[in-house]
């Protein structure tokens, strides 16, 4: 066993591949949440409506066809002046990587955490066949366990026998 995870690790070929996404958010980000060191997940980029978390905050996004092209660059170092008297020092110089004509436009959405009494109130509410209760006199029972409803518009649950009578 700790030969193969051994000769797993030396054969593992990790291959990374680069996407790039144009996107605009439908709300004004904090400048800290788009840092390099900022932490994202995409998930279901191949879909119609992906969905990206920055942070702890949530969005839903569509693609769209863009009225014009988006572009990406990429920053190189500049060069120094062959003049540094007559020219203007530049910080750095952007180089053409992509071009892409959609867009993904990103909404923000909050997801909530479904409690435990929510589940078990949600199972116990009066649209609950199973857990109505009604006068012994108006409910009919049969096997089957059709639903009907008695003289008060109550709905119940009944038992049919096996040869249709209702009991």
């Amino acid at each position: 066993m700790e030969k193969s995870l051994q000769e797993l690790n030396e054969n593992d070929d990790f291959e990374e591949e680069e996407i790039l996404v144009y996107a605009e958010f439908d709300s004004v980000l904090d400048e800290s949440m788009l840092q390099e060191t900022s932490l994202f997940k995409i998930i279901a980029l191949d879909s119609d409506e992906p969905f990206l978390q920055i942070g702890t905050q949530m969005y839903c996004g569509k693609w769209l066809d863009s009225v014009g092209t988006h572009l990406f660059f990429e920053p190189e170092e500049a060069p120094p002046p062959l003049d540094p008297v007559f020219s203007n020092a530049l910080d750095c110089l952007l180089n053409f990587k992509f071009k892409t004509r959609k867009c993904l436009e990103l909404s923000r959405i909050f997801i909530n955490k479904k409690q435990a009494e929510e589940k078990a109130d949600h199972s116990n509410s009066p649209n609950d066949v199973t857990d109505l209760k009604a006068p012994a006199k108006n409910v009919e029972e049969t096997e089957d366990k059709e639903i009907i409803e008695n003289k008060t518009g109550t709905e119940v649950e009944t038992m049919a026998s096996k040869d249709g009578a209702v009991q």
